[in-house]
């Protein structure tokens, strides 16, 4: 059933976007401790980035015929991986493209 595939596929991808945020919030985590609790945002604004990240990578590989095969899983996870370690750049990045008022 290539439905149930596709959904795997894209929890593999929420997945490995988790698992890149981790290592941005233990990097946060720490350095929190000079700065104050950014405990609130990782409930409200990173979930939200992260599935839309996760979205993106799943929309982008999916499409691409080289990653078929078992391919998808290692490009998905360093896509993943790395948007969401980058999550902060990239929302300043989109910002950017968007047309100011």
């Amino acid at each position: 059933d290539a439905t149930g595939y596709n959904t795997f596929r894209f929890v593999w991808c929420v997945a490995s976007c988790y698992f890149g945020f981790s290592a941005i919030a233990y990097r946060v985590a720490i350095d929190g401790r000079r700065h104050g609790s950014t405990l609130p945002s990782y409930f409200t604004y990173y979930p939200v980035m992260l599935l839309v990240l996760s979205c993106i990578a799943f929309s982008i590989l999916i499409t691409v015929k080289a990653t078929s095969g078992y391919i998808f899983y290692y490009a998905s996870f360093a896509l993943c991986f790395i948007l969401a370690y980058l999550v902060d750049v990239f929302w300043g990045i989109l910002l950017k493209l968007l047309p100011q008022k």
